[in-house]
This record gives structure tokens, sequence and C-alpha cells, in this order.
């Protein structure tokens, strides 16, 4: 009957992980059924732990460690699945401290604290310069002669050029055109951005507020809330694209990982000195 059961959860594993034309193939991790089975699996691997006189030995301890760990990150996750709340919304530039933040559909969701974004920066790779050649009548269009690349340096080597301060104006940043000496235009293609974070300005209930910067894989994280930096307003910055999520069960989950990290690593070691003191 047990073998019977893990196999099922399995299958269900398998069903939700096959890709669907719908895009519904996650659905299936939502169904009471499979959170009944996930809570099953949980409950067994933590019985496991105490049965017989594991909790004699140090290989026990190890074993009791990797079980639980994996209790406590199934338990973890599925308080996740159902106690999380997250969104994703489009924080304007400037605009006052907020307690309320836009969720699917018509919904919305309360904070324990009012958030607003004051300061927005990004940082460019060197771009790729576009050489074209001026029309030959009146009418035609420019016509693409080569492209240019900066160095490993960040330097370009362009003709007529005597110093890529050139491609630069008053402010530092790279020009968009610029015309050559013999008349043929540089146009400067599409940066890539390599680095933008924003800067938040948190105010809690009892009135005492302060400012934290946050980047890409950097989130800002306040009272359970992670707020994440998706993108930004490539034309006008005026705005930045957050995505926040608040999970309950996200210590649990991160407890369990490094107990089944932890507990696996000593049984392999305790193994592996067991071995060599029998060799020897």
């Amino acid at each position: 009957m047990l073998v019977k059961l893990i196999l099922l959860i399995v299958c269900f594993l398998i069903a939700g992980a096959m890709p669907s034309l719908s895009g519904g193939e996650t659905a299936i991790f939502g169904t009471p059924i499979f959170c009944l089975l996930l809570g099953f699996l949980a409950a067994w691997s933590i019985w496991c732990c105490f049965r017989g006189n594991r909790h004699k030995s140090f290989r026990g301890w190890c074993f009791i460690a990797c079980h639980c760990g994996v209790g406590l990150l199934l338990l973890g996750a599925g308080i996740g699945a159902l106690k999380s709340e997250k969104t994703q919304f489009a924080a304007y530039i400037g605009s006052a401290p907020a307690n309320e933040l836009p969720g699917p559909g018509e919904t919305s969701f309360k904070l324990d604290f009012s958030l607003a974004i004051t300061d927005f920066k990004v940082d460019f790779y060197p771009p790729t310069y576009d050489l074209y050649e001026p029309p030959s009548t009146m009418g035609d269009d420019y016509v693409h002669v080569k492209s240019f690349k900066p160095d490993l340096d960040g330097q370009f080597n362009i003709p007529l050029i005597n110093d890529d301060s050139e491609l630069k104006d008053s402010n530092g940043n790279w020009k968009a055109q610029l015309i050559l000496p013999d008349g043929k235009l540089l146009h400067r293609a599409t940066q890539t951005p390599k680095y933008f974070e924003a800067t938040a300005r948190i105010v809690k209930k009892d009135g005492t507020e302060y400012e934290q910067a946050f980047w890409v894989n950097r989130p800002l994280c306040v009272d359970g809330w992670r707020f994440y930096l998706m993108s930004y307003d490539t034309q006008h910055r005026s705005y930045v694209a957050l995505s926040a999520r608040r999970d309950p069960g996200r210590t649990l989950v991160i407890l369990g990982i490094w107990l089944v990290v932890i507990g696996t690593s000593l049984l392999c070691f305790v193994g592996h000195g067991k071995r060599v003191s029998e060799e020897s």
C-alpha cells in the first residue's frame, strides 16, 4: 500500500511537469488530493526518522536530519502554495508612499507599511555603433557599411575618430549619432543594460522611515514581503516593474533544504569513514 501511494505521488509530479498546450500544466499542484498526498509523504518521512534505534548513533541522527528536512521542505512548500501572496505591478518613481499593492484582476493586498520608489539608475555596456554612408541621390536611405563593437577594454577603433571621447556628450553619455568629417554617419545601436537598481522609501506604521537600495538578484525584504526588481521603463525611465511575494512557508523550505544538504553530506562522510576503517 505504501509503495502504491508513493508511486501515485510520483505520477502526479510527472503529470504536472509535462507541457500542456493550454498552459495549465501546473494546475495539478493546487488540487486538494495532491496537497493531501504531499502531506502524507511529509508525515511518513518524519515518522521514518523515529523507527527503531536510529537516534542512538551519529549516522542515525544524520538519517533523521535528512528525513526531517524533506518533511519540513514539503510542509513549507504546502504552506506557500496555500497561503502565499504574489503580484506584479509598475511603481512610478517619485510617487507618494502607498500601503496597498495591486493584485490580479481587481484585487489588492494591504501592507503593514508604506512603500515608494524614490530613485532609479541604470548602467549600460558600451554600445555598438553602425556606420552608414550618405545616400547617393536625394530621397534614398543611408547605406549600412559596417558595425563597430568595443574591445574587451570597452574601447573603440573607429577611423576618423581620434578618441572615444568624441562619441560622448558633455554628461559622459554615449551619443546617439555622430557625423564624421567625410559625411558618413555613426549611429548608436540599442544598448544592453549592465546593472540597474532602485531606491525604495519605507514608512512603518509607527512613523519611522528609511531608504534602501535593491537591484536584480537582491530583493528588498520588508515585513515578510520580498520585492524583486524585474525591469524598467526603457523610454522615459518613469517607472520600474516590481514582482512582490509574501511566502509564509519560505523559512521552513530553507530550513528543510539545509537539513537535507547537511544530513546527506554527513551520511556520505560517515559511510566513507566506516569503509576506510573496515579496509584497514
